[in-house]
């Protein structure tokens, strides 16, 4: 038991840490009034990270959780930014997300990178400069593509449930 603001609260830790004199709370926690009012207690988000997952068939299927390998063998993931959900606490597989799928992996072959792209998956952008007698482009994110020969991310839109063959830089893009 814990008490805030006067109150008793039980609380149940989604973490294995949890301190005995209620000094220290884990990054996450659902607490729960005594008398059965809901509260969250504000923590800080956790930042995403992204990087990319250098797998390949070449590679050979350990790196892929059985349940994944299909799936993510026709993604083909080389050259593709992957946003890092979670990882289990042996650090034996990371859950990664490309678009609306998750994919769970051996960490080994994500590598972080450090300059967040403008844009993430799911985003509301309109095309800034549209080819001349063109309408402008309104969509939503669905690729993210990595350079790493220039640190930069390029997008592909969906706009009316149609994916656009044209692949956009982010000067070309701005939020909706």
């Amino acid at each position: 038991m814990l008490t805030a603001r006067g109150r008793e609260l039980n609380v149940r830790a989604t973490s294995r840490y949890t301190p005995s004199d209620g000094s220290f709370l884990p990054a996450r926690v659902v607490a729960l009034f005594s008398d059965s009012e809901f509260c969250c207690l504000k923590t800080r988000p956790k930042p995403v990270i992204f990087g990319l997952y250098g797998w390949s068939p070449a590679y050979g299927f350990r790196y892929i959780h059985p349940a994944n390998r299909r799936a993510f063998e026709l993604l083909e993931p080389v050259g593709k930014l992957f946003e890092k959900i979670s990882e289990d606490d042996d650090g034996e597989w990371i859950t990664i997300r490309y678009d609306e799928q998750q994919f769970l992996v051996r960490p080994e072959l994500f590598k972080e990178i450090y300059h967040k792209p403008t844009f993430s998956f799911g985003d509301s952008v309109e095309e800034t400069t549209p080819q001349p007698g063109q309408y402008r482009h309104f969509g939503l994110i669905s690729d993210v593509f990595w350079d790493e020969a220039t640190d930069t991310a390029t997008y592909q839109i969906v706009e009316r449930k149609r994916k656009l063959p044209k692949v956009f830089q982010a000067s070309e893009l701005r939020a909706d």
